[in-house]
């Protein structure tokens, strides 16, 4: 990409606050990180809560009572752990070599090197605290 709407990457690695420090950044317009927490911190008691695998598409009944509120069937809903990986599966089911789509940056990164990985063409808007 070249021009105004290039972009710099940078690997996510780098991009992350988790790497940075959460105290580094001053203005994060894009990431949804925050700093670890337990649950026990925020009053929250899970009492004997096993962690285990569940549903691949997410729980059964979380899945149904969204697609009741949505007007959907329950086969239309798939629940995610993230907004990552939900975009993962965005873009991996309708793009391709040959796609184009338009994002704003600064963006999750997933919504920058997903679609460049599959070949896509990215037209990227760059945004700054100068530009309105």
């Amino acid at each position: 990409m070249n021009g105004p709407l290039a972009y710099r990457r940078m690997p996510i690695e780098v991009e992350s606050p988790e790497e940075l420090g959460y105290g580094t950044i001053e203005c994060n317009l894009s990431e949804s990180s925050v700093a670890d927490m337990r649950l026990r911190d925020l009053g929250v008691d899970l009492g004997d809560l096993t962690a285990a695998y569940t549903a691949h598409r997410g729980r059964d009944d979380l899945r149904e009572a969204i697609a009741e509120d949505c007007g959907l069937g329950v086969d239309d809903v798939l629940v995610t752990a993230g907004a990552s990986f939900a975009l993962f599966i965005i873009h991996t089911s309708l793009l391709g070599a040959g796609s184009r789509l338009a994002v704003v940056a600064p963006n999750y990164a997933t919504n920058l090197e997903a679609p460049r990985l599959l070949g896509a063409a990215i037209d990227v808007v760059q945004l700054d605290f100068d530009s309105q």
